[in-house]
């Protein structure tokens, strides 16, 4: 890159940390990178996960290539520190719990039949 140029968007490859799924996360990072904000990239992604201001897509394949990039049918979250894909992020969603409080690990856990958490 010349010195007038500057890493505007990058997309992130994401992984769900519940089923495994890859769904893809953009962020527009412009000063993001230079300011020193975030301890790394996965928790730059993570914020921008939580704050609901990316855009995150899944991809259409045909054969070995990618054809097209398709909106998630919702917005991928990070819940009991699990960065989550639209699917796993509905299936913690129909967990009830106070509106006061996020859902724990072991709540998460339980919502996608994961193995409990050992101490």
């Amino acid at each position: 890159m010349g010195n007038n140029q500057a890493v505007v968007r990058i997309d992130a490859l994401c992984e769900c940390e519940g089923c495994g799924k890859r769904f893809g996360v953009e962020l527009d990072i412009g000063e993001s990178l230079m300011g020193g904000n975030y301890n790394d990239f996965d928790d730059m992604v993570r914020e921008y996960v939580r704050g609901g201001n990316s855009n995150c897509y899944t991809w259409g394949v045909r054969g070995k290539v990618t054809v097209d990039r398709f909106s998630l049918s919702c917005h991928p979250t990070v819940q009991g520190n699990l960065l989550l894909c639209d699917i796993c992020t509905k299936r913690c969603d129909d967990v009830e719990v106070p509106e006061d409080r996020n859902l724990t690990r072991a709540e998460v856990n339980e919502a996608l039949g994961l193995p409990k958490e050992t101490n």
